[in-house]
């Protein structure tokens, strides 16, 4: 019954967003107004907080693209702190996304997608205003902007609250690299946040993320055979994104443990 019930509300909540001709609105509530204020709020945050910081190392003399790698640096470790802190919040307390894990809607999820959407949407603007940060960096932010639109529909909640949890890792990832940049003497500091980013990475990423996408591939695999998806397309761009999400994960899992070891050898040589 409580499975039928389900499908019904599924039903129920694809008619609703439905266009008058009686086609599927693929943005569904990302196109409502309080998703889109909330979405164009936060890249507005995001860019003030940015420009603060920047400006505030350039009257230190800094130079303009040292500030701006700061500034950088700054935003997206407030926005990955607050981000994985949401998504842990809805991961444990919001029973909808866990009954219904494919159009589970909470106003809280959604909340935290259109705040995520919205720094994405400022770094795309602040990738595109320094093409010297290169096209990985570019590619994220517009890869992390459609998926996080996407999810808004709602779509496949509790997966995307785990994709915001990767998060975790990236404030120790920003320390460091913004140590790196203003403070490089700082050895142990640095060192310091390298650990804690390879241990909130791994376990994350690893120990939470692979096994959660076996479970993303067999609910939209099976939503795909019986029919209950909104589009074909956003399942199949959502497919991709896992595998290059898995992929990026044990590259760079495979590149923390090389360093990780280079390390541990340069001291034992020390010693």
């Amino acid at each position: 019954f409580s499975k039928h019930k389900q499908g019904e509300d599924r039903t129920a909540r694809r008619t609703a967003m439905a266009t008058p001709n009686g086609t599927m609105n693929l943005l569904g509530e990302a196109a409502t107004v309080p998703q889109i204020t909330t979405m164009a709020a936060s890249a507005v945050i995001c860019w003030g907080m940015h420009r603060s910081s920047s400006e505030m190392l350039r009257r230190r003399d800094y130079s303009r693209d040292t500030s701006d790698k700061a500034g950088a640096y700054v935003t997206a470790g407030v926005h990955g702190l607050i981000a994985s802190l949401l998504a842990m919040r809805a991961l444990m307390f919001d029973e909808v996304i866990v009954k219904d894990p494919l159009y589970g809607r909470s106003d809280a999820t959604l909340f935290a997608f259109a705040l995520s959407a919205g720094f994405f949407i400022y770094d795309v603007v602040l990738c595109f205003a320094n093409p010297a940060w290169g096209l990985d960096a570019t590619g994220h932010a517009i890869a992390g902007l459609l998926l996080y639109v996407i999810a808004q529909f709602p779509f496949t909640p509790r997966m995307a609250c785990l994709g915001l949890l990767f998060e975790l890792s990236t404030p120790m990832l920003n320390a460091f690299k913004l140590l790196q940049l203003l403070a490089d003497h700082r050895t142990q500091l640095i060192q310091m946040f390298q650990a804690l980013f390879a241990l909130t990475f791994w376990t994350v990423r690893l120990g939470l993320g692979i096994p959660w996408s076996v479970r993303f591939w067999h609910l939209i695999l099976s939503a795909l055979a019986e029919g209950r998806h909104h589009s074909t397309l956003i399942c199949l761009i959502c497919l991709a994104a896992n595998i290059g999400l898995n992929f990026l994960t044990v590259f760079w899992s495979y590149k923390i443990a090389r360093l990780a070891m280079r390390g541990g050898k340069k001291r034992s040589n020390a010693d």
